[in-house]
């Protein structure tokens, strides 16, 4: 199976006073603190693993402080509980199971905030699933993966809508999910490195940009502080996080950095 390196990060950015922002490794939900404890670090976590399932997921929440936040943790907290349903071996059908909780979080979070026309509370969400070696991709919302393959960057997942009467607000989120989304389903290859990012950090860094900087030549615990300090440089005022998944055989000098890495507390190994 695949061996991956996963990192994912969280920040309030320049402007706000809440962080809404939420990512899921493969078994662990990592919500935003805070803005109160932001002192120079953001909340990060990373995992290594070589199970043959394995799920990552970033939410960016809607509706403000005290619900945008809760409805990311929400989401995710979910997702945490019916990947532990899936018996290993079994043959899950990864776009049912997908399909079946996008129903599942969106009912909850209509239950939990209602479903009138004038509430703006839910969850952007985008997905990824290791299936072996095949990687499924879903999203709703504005958040967006992309993926690095042989040095050229694409997004994988389409444009969010917005509605025309307010076009800050999006159409089809979980809480209000219209559609449910349509996968991706691709092979992986070795050295296949997969980035998902709330619009805080691609609203600020072009595309462009984010190749240059995901092909740098440097192991991959360093391209999250890096991609933070530009996106901060741009004075994003919106809440940004990101995961990075790097799936390969691990390089000799990210063994070396991961062995150092594993001795902290946010880094955890898992099989």
């Amino acid at each position: 199976m695949p061996r991956t390196i996963a990192i994912g990060l969280t920040h309030p950015g320049t402007v706000r006073n809440h962080d809404a922002n939420a990512f899921y490794l493969i078994d662990t939900v990592i919500t935003g603190e805070p803005v109160s404890a932001y002192i120079s670090d953001p909340v990060s976590r990373g995992l290594h693993s070589e199970s043959s399932l394995q799920f990552f997921a970033l939410a960016a929440g809607i509706g403000g402080s005290g619900v945008g936040d809760k409805a990311a943790c929400m989401v995710l907290e979910n997702l945490g509980k019916a990947v532990q349903k899936i018996r290993p071996g079994n043959g899950t059908d990864i776009r049912v199971f997908v399909n079946e909780y996008f129903q599942s979080a969106n009912q909850a979070l209509i239950k939990k905030f209602g479903e009138s026309p004038e509430i703006y509370a839910g969850t952007s969400l985008t997905l990824l699933c290791l299936d072996g070696y095949e990687a499924w991709i879903f999203a709703c919302g504005d958040c967006h993966c992309y993926r690095l393959h042989a040095g050229k960057l694409s997004r994988l997942t389409a444009d969010a809508e917005y509605e025309k009467t307010s076009p800050h607000r999006l159409t089809n989120y979980l809480g209000k999910l219209h559609s449910l989304p349509e996968p991706k389903r691709l092979a992986l290859e070795n050295g296949d490195l997969f980035l998902l990012a709330t619009a805080g950090l691609t609203g600020q860094i072009n595309a462009e940009t984010l190749e240059k900087q995901l092909n740098a030549p440097e192991t991959l615990t360093v391209k999250p502080q890096r991609l933070l300090r530009l996106a901060l440089q741009q004075g994003t005022y919106e809440n940004l996080a990101f995961v990075l998944v790097r799936v390969s055989d691990l390089a000799e000098d990210d063994e070396i950095k991961f062995a150092e890495l594993v001795r902290k507390p946010n880094f955890i190994r898992h099989r």
